[in-house]
Parts: C-alpha cells; sequence; structure tokens
C-alpha cells in the first residue's frame, strides 16, 4: 500500500486500541463481520443527499448517461488511469485489482504475485490522485476519512 493509504487506516483505527489481530482492515457494524457489500453505496447515496440539501449537484457519471456514480467507479477509474496514463503492464493492473487474469494454462505458469510491480504502481496512483490533473488546472478530489 502506498503511504497515503496507510496514513488512511491508521487515521480511521480506533484511538487506543489494541488493533493486532483484528480481522477486517474494514470492520462492520457489528462485531466480527466485515464492512458490507452496500457500504460504498450507501456512503455515495448519503454524499448525494448532501450535496443535493446543499444545492450543489449530485456526483454523476457523464460516460454514463448523467446516473449517480457507483462503487465500481473507483475501480474503473483506477484501471482507465492504469491503461491510459501509465506503462505498467495490463496483468500488473488487473492483479492490483484482484482479477484473476490469462485463462488456466497461463495461470499455472504465472504464479508469482507482481508484488514490487504493484508496490510502485499503487505509489504511482497515490502521486497522481493527491496531484493535479495535467493540463487541465484542476484537482483530483482527494478521499477523506469521516464522510458518512
Amino acid at each position: 500500500m502506498s503511504e497515503p493509504a496507510l496514513a488512511i487506516l491508521r487515521e480511521m483505527m480506533p484511538k487506543g486500541a489494541d488493533n493486532i489481530g483484528h480481522k477486517y482492515v474494514f470492520p462492520g457494524a457489528k462485531v466480527g463481520r466485515s464492512l458490507g457489500n452496500r457500504a460504498m453505496l450507501g456512503v455515495i447515496e448519503r454524499l448525494n443527499a448532501r450535496r443535493q440539501a446543499a444545492g450543489l449537484p449530485r456526483y454523476m457519471d457523464p460516460q454514463q448517461g448523467n446516473r449517480d456514480v457507483v462503487p465500481h467507479g473507483f475501480r474503473s477509474t483506477f484501471r482507465d488511469w492504469a491503461a491510459e496514463r501509465t506503462n505498467f503492464p495490463r496483468e500488473v493492473a488487473e492483479a492490483a485489482l484482484a482479477h484473476i487474469d490469462g485463462d488456466e494454462t497461463e495461470r499455472a505458469y504465472q504464479r508469482g504475485d507482481l508484488f514490487e510491480k504493484r508496490r510502485r504502481m499503487m505509489m504511482a496512483w497515490a502521486d497522481y490522485c493527491a496531484s493535479k490533473v495535467p493540463g487541465t488546472g484542476s484537482k483530483v478530489h482527494p478521499l477523506r476519512v469521516g464522510i458518512g
């Protein structure tokens, strides 16, 4: 993980808690359970409700007919960035998304985890997320802890 991602995780840890041995990075509301499948969708829905109440436009996806954004868009954004703005191999991006790549024979021969290449790619992604978008003068909107 990139240092900015680790900083977010450290900030999320309950203060004074002994976090060694905790089963989930993103625990759910119920003890011993992971964050549910709809959790990120709920965050987006709450963000859009707050924006709408403040007279601001909802977060919309112009490439999907201006429908509300969905959690899968975070993964899609990463994948588009990796393909269009970097020279990282396709296999590294797919591994970072935990996609099973290649047919059965190819997977039998590719047994490595591409860890170092994925680490370099995630550092580049963190740098991109914290930077101005080249040529536009606009900044990538950072995700913040405590939203929701």
